[in-house]
């Protein structure tokens, strides 16, 4: 696995980077070294919540009538109601840590990973439909391309890309030109876009793949290790948000990858997930040891 920083909050003292948010949002509070939004907190609860989770990684899922949240945790996944915050049902009976979510909206169902196990969770009954072990692999953060029906998932410590066949989990391509400690993968929204982005743990920076022909196209910096990339729901923002090991939150022109700004929310791992309801404007970041918190969508 990525070795993982003490989590834990920012205090007083340390320096946000508030200039950028208060001239595009206002109205923010700071509570335990966390940024939120005085309507965020009276919308969704508490600012901070499940403060003991260990999670290694937080997925919405896509389709808002599920209205649901995902949390890896140590051989559970935590199914959460994306109102009250409060768990609606923990899924047992993985190996390890899970640390790779997806999910596939279509097909009602959820891919999860831990170090070396990939699973499929049925949706509607959130039960496992299938444990496939893969040897010496230390898989992350994946993403489900509904056109190909395939999960593409990367392999930290071997520093390849795997395609994997969705109902199967087999293998279908391995790409190996894969960069040095890949960190989490997440498909274009945009579909004309015809591309699959790798967050790069290792290098600091962010490189996109072809879809279709699996080849690498462009390599952009970053400004850290990525441990999640995620998209704006609102296509008229053109936003791609990175969440950063440490606890900073960057934030990309979604065309160009432009850096927009680099935010500090808190230090520790931390993993994001972003509400597919654009009104609600909401990101939840998790910090491994440390529980969850509600942090606006920034501008």
């Amino acid at each position: 696995m990525k070795e993982r920083q003490t989590a834990g909050f920012i205090s007083a003292e340390q320096s946000f980077d508030m200039g950028y948010l208060l001239t595009t949002n206002g109205g923010f509070l700071r509570s335990s070294g966390h940024i939120f939004s005085q309507s965020a907190q009276l919308g969704f609860g508490s600012a901070t919540f499940s403060t003991t989770l260990n999670a290694g990684a937080i997925r919405f899922d896509p389709d808002p009538s599920h209205n649901r949240f995902f949390v890896g945790g140590p051989g559970t996944v935590d199914v959460y109601n994306a109102t009250t915050l409060a768990v609606i049902q923990s899924i047992t009976g993985f190996s390890g840590q899970i640390i790779g979510i997806c999910c596939d909206e279509g097909n009602n169902r959820v891919f999860a990973f831990s170090s070396a196990h990939g699973y499929i969770i049925d949706g509607s009954t959130l039960g496992i439909t299938l444990s496939v072990a893969f040897d010496g692999e230390n898989f992350s953060n994946s993403c489900y391309d509904p056109v190909s029906n395939t999960v593409w998932v990367p392999s930290y410590y071997k520093n390849k890309l795997y395609v994997l066949a969705a109902d199967t989990l087999t293998e279908k391509v391995r790409i190996s030109d894969g960069p040095s400690g890949p960190g989490c993968l997440s498909l274009d929204p945009v579909a004309a876009n015809n591309r699959v982005v790798l967050g790069n743990y290792g290098a600091h920076n962010i490189i996109t793949y072809d879809r279709s022909t699996y080849l690498r196209t462009f390599t952009y910096p970053a400004p850290g290790a990525i441990n999640d990339i995620f998209w704006d729901p609102d296509p008229q923002k053109n936003r791609m948000y990175a969440a950063l090991n440490g606890g900073g939150l960057a934030v990309f022109d979604a065309g160009t990858f432009g850096l927009i700004a680099n935010l500090s929310l808190g230090s520790g791992d931390l993993y994001a997930s972003i509400d597919p309801v654009a009104a609600n404007k909401r990101i939840l970041a998790a910090y491994q040891n440390f529980g969850i918190s509600v942090v606006p969508v920034p501008g």
